[in-house]
């Protein structure tokens, strides 16, 4: 991995490399959901929420039943959005 060869002083601090490294650990955590859900049914939930700063939010959900017959969902993104209409939706997946 990555950060195994990492120099041990290093701190990571700038906000380019924080999200260059949460990049790295997203398609890692994506690739294994993928693997998981293979060839099984699933659907994506999306529901919407106002936040406490009246901005609107949908967050996006995968539900499969995996190979032993267990329902799993796996919470995928937040997004903040003008609208929630079916047309921001389209556009989002």
């Amino acid at each position: 991995m990555v950060l195994e060869s990492a120099s041990e002083n290093a701190k990571y601090t700038s906000p380019m490399i924080q999200k260059g490294l949460l990049n790295i650990i997203a398609n890692s955590i994506t690739k294994k959901i993928n693997e998981k859900v293979g060839n099984a049914m699933f659907c994506i939930l999306v529901d919407k929420a106002v936040h406490k700063s009246h901005k609107e939010q949908m967050s996006i959900i995968l539900r499969f039943v995996d190979c032993g017959g267990v329902v799993r969902e796996y919470f995928l993104e937040i997004i903040h959005v003008e609208e929630q209409t079916a047309l921001t939706i389209k556009f989002f997946l």
